[in-house]
């Protein structure tokens, strides 16, 4: 009995090719001492305004938890590197030098995705 597997040539012309930006959010010296709820809270309504429009995919902290250091990622819908970048360097941590946010272009190509859930605002649907 054959194989009933896809070729090669199948399963690349497959691959969603899905271009999103991830941004790397790394805190300075200065977090731990000048971070505080006013950041936080610009850094909050930043992200909701990027939910809003559609440009956030995803983003929170890393490693959080006892010990955190201020480490965050996000990933971000937008039509080029450089409009990621210039959204990047908006984000009021970075902006207010707390972190230093690196982005860098990452194409997706496989996986499913069949649940939307709106982390910020506390919503969701499945389709």
């Amino acid at each position: 009995m054959p194989e009933n597997r896809p070729t090669l040539e199948a399963l690349l012309d497959g691959v969603a090719g899905l271009t999103l930006y991830r941004v790397q959010m790394h805190p300075t010296e200065r977090f731990a001492a000048e971070n505080s709820r006013e950041v936080l809270h610009r850094h909050l309504l930043w992200l909701l305004d990027l939910q809003r429009r559609g440009t956030l995919f995803l983003c929170g902290p890393v490693g959080w938890g006892d010990g955190w250091d201020g480490s965050g990622m996000g990933v971000l819908r937008a039509g080029s590197l450089e409009a990621a970048r210039a959204l990047a360097e908006q984000e009021p941590y970075h902006a207010a030098g707390l972190r230093r946010n690196e982005v860098e272009s990452w194409t997706v190509n496989e996986g499913s995705l069949t649940v939307r859930v709106d982390l910020l605002e506390g919503s969701g649907s499945l389709s």
